[in-house]
């Protein structure tokens, strides 16, 4: 008898009671659930029975801390009504909604954070799973909604807001038990419109026999979506069309201060269409120069098991890179193709390629469908000529071979192979995603020849031979030996990392070192390099360089010891490592560097130079640098130009 009274007064408060007096615990729910303030400023009204109903004015949740405004969200007048037993049996029915004289504003900081990500998370132990995981049925039915003055702002550091207004969007009864859908507004400059029906409304609720039937568009951009879907999951009986046309997206795009990826016309149509015991999915898609293909089949929307071949192409890729601001890249076609089969989990690319005239790069592997998985993608990509893909770089082939993997905090290339012309280069480069940018990598060869990097053509060896004749025209000297252009010391204060590298063999024109070590270090705007090396004949490097910042800029300290080497870098032409002097270096030089002419000129220290018997080729100075040295060594041979 006493818990059927409990249960009877229990529903009677809930009928009766004043649940608007919870009010200040619905507030500090939110708060602490979403780490901003939440504050219901106006009248709140809740109600639990015989339906859910809800009702709250002047509704603000807090910006970030970082935002430039405050509230991110603020909400003149919201109210809605919910079936109670849809809250248990699913899915939810949300009876009405309505909203008004809404304001919302979404920025990001010159880090990249953004303000709608919150702090807490809902649930820490509530596993996360893909945004378009399998849905047999639609989660929510809204069966009546009115949204009314409803004004979107997005900000982020260097462009103007965009600014989206909802003027009036409403869901209400159709005919024939369909839902009708209307609304308008403006995106910038842009006028919106939305009309059309979907339903009915137990169909959605039952997830089968949906008929849609709805076109919008936002300025010049036409949207047309007709058809029908038999069932959601497994995807059945579809018989769905859309299509979305626009004459100038160049100009659309350039307008709302998005990336300008293609010039010209789009148009694009999807079908979604009965194939057996699975759907048919075909897209055709141009957009200017770019043209892509999708076929394959679904079993679920959202491409939830689904099995596709994707083709297409870009007319001009450096055109491409430069609307994501990636400079240098070759203006030539490019090509992508390949299969690409998903699962709730991942997506799998099988031999997806991607090709540019000379060169082609192949992938397969897995990409997790949640933040929380891992990417593992090998990959295999070669190269007719580096040329092709930067000026400047010489005609050589590469080849290029490993295994990326990536996850949410870092990711990494292992396995890694290089070959570029007879060069051979292995190991592994990871980095992380957040916090202050830090790369490692681990390199070794077994020959390493850089000359190919450093030679010049012949007329522009022919050039400098004469930059120094009487009459010659053409570039001024410059006023010093050592430039005033500050050096990029700022680079340094943005990136840690640590390099190590074993090299067997390293090349340089003639010249030849052996058992080549070293390490590149990093850390917080300091650089250290530590080199070792043996010569060819004989002898042995070891160098260290330390640069610290300081008010100044930053403070040098070289410390170079060099013995009896002898590796071949002065050799003539034709003549052995063993025949060239043997060469001694003791070096021990404190500067502050905030540009090469400061450097030489506030540099303290002493550089000792020492060179055994033997023959020299002329111009042999070159390779330790123009300048001050080369002038030296012309003076001292006076007859460098005849002389070989």
């Amino acid at each position: 008898m006493s818990l059927r009274r409990s249960l009877l007064g229990a529903v009677l408060y809930l009928a009766f009671g004043d649940l608007s007096r919870h009010k200040p615990r619905v507030e500090e729910f939110i708060t602490e659930r979403s780490g901003r303030s939440f504050r219901i400023e106006g009248p709140f009204e809740l109600e639990i029975l015989p339906e859910v109903s809800v009702a709250a004015e002047n509704v603000r949740l807090g910006n970030a801390e970082w935002g430039t405004e405050q509230p991110m969200l603020d909400i003149g007048r919201f109210a809605t009504v919910i079936d109670l037993w849809s809250l248990i049996s699913g899915p939810v029915r949300i009876r009405s909604l309505e909203l008004s004289d809404v304001a919302v504003l979404l920025e990001k900081d010159a880090e990249g954070n953004a303000n709608w990500v919150l702090q807490h998370a809902p649930d820490p132990e509530l596993k996360e799973r893909p945004a378009d995981a399998v849905v047999t049925e639609l989660p929510v039915v809204l069966e009546n909604s009115r949204l009314s003055n409803v004004r979107i702002t997005y900000r982020q550091p260097g462009t103007t807001d965009r600014v989206a207004v909802f003027s009036d969007f409403s869901i209400a009864q159709g005919t024939g038990e369909l839902l009708a859908v209307s609304g308008d507004g403006s995106l910038k400059d842009y006028p919106m419109a939305l009309g059309g029906e979907i339903g009915p409304v137990d169909a959605l609720a039952a997830g089968r026999d949906i008929r849609i039937a709805i076109d919008g568009s936002i300025g010049n951009l036409q949207l047309d979506v007709s058809g029908g879907i038999g069932r959601l999951y497994p995807l059945d009986g579809a018989d769905l069309h859309l299509q979305l046309a626009n004459p100038d997206v160049g100009t659309m795009l350039r307008n709302l201060q998005l990336p300008v990826v293609a010039e010209g016309a789009m148009k694009a149509t999807a079908t979604l269409s009965d194939a057996g015991e699975a759907t048919g999915l075909e897209v055709d898609a141009t957009l200017g120069d770019i043209r892509a293909k999708v076929n394959g089949t679904l079993a679920a929307l959202g491409l939830t098991d689904s099995d596709l071949e994707i083709s297409a192409t870009v007319g001009d890729v450096a055109r491409l890179g430069a609307a994501f601001g990636l400079e240098g890249l070759p203006k030539a076609e490019l090509r992508l193709g390949g299969r690409m089969k998903t699962s709730a989990e991942q997506i799998g690319l099988e031999s997806f390629t991607a090709q540019l005239p000379g060169a082609k790069a192949t992938f397969d592997g897995n990409v997790p469908r949640s933040a929380q998985g891992g990417s593992t993608l090998r990959f295999e990509t070669v190269v007719d000529s580096i040329a092709r893909l930067k000026a400047g770089l010489p005609e050589i082939p590469l080849q290029a071979t490993g295994t990326y993997a990536g996850h949410r905090d870092r990711f990494e290339f292992r396995d890694l192979k290089l070959t570029l012309d007879q060069n051979e280069l292995s190991g592994k480069v990871a980095a992380n995603r957040t916090g202050r940018k830090r790369i490692e990598a681990q390199l070794s060869s077994r020959r390493l020849d850089l000359t190919p990097f450093r030679s010049r053509k012949p007329e522009e060896q022919q050039k400098s031979k004469s930059s120094g004749s009487a009459g010659t025209s053409g570039k001024s000297k410059e006023k010093f030996v050592f430039r005033d252009q500050p050096l990029p010391l700022d680079k340094l204060q943005r990136t840690d990392g640590q390099l190590q590298f074993t090299l067997a063999e390293l090349v340089l024109d003639k010249g030849v070192l052996r058992d080549v070590s070293g390490s590149l270090q990093l850390d917080q705007g300091s650089m250290t390099l530590d080199f070792r090396a043996s010569g060819t004949a004989a002898g042995q490097i070891d160098s260290e360089v330390r640069v610290v910042p300081s008010p100044r800029g930053a403070d040098l300290t070289m410390n170079v010891l060099i013995r009896e080497l002898r590796a071949g870098l002065l050799a003539p032409e034709g003549e052995g490592p063993g025949k060239s002097p043997p060469m001694n270096v003791n070096a021990e030089v404190r500067a502050s560097v905030s540009s090469p002419r400061q450097m030489a000129a506030g540099a303290n220290g002493r550089i000792v130079y020492t060179q055994g018997k033997g023959r020299v080729r002329s111009g042999a100075l070159d390779i330790l640098g123009s300048g001050i040295l080369s002038q030296i060594g012309s003076q001292l041979n006076p007859f460098s130009a005849e002389d070989p």
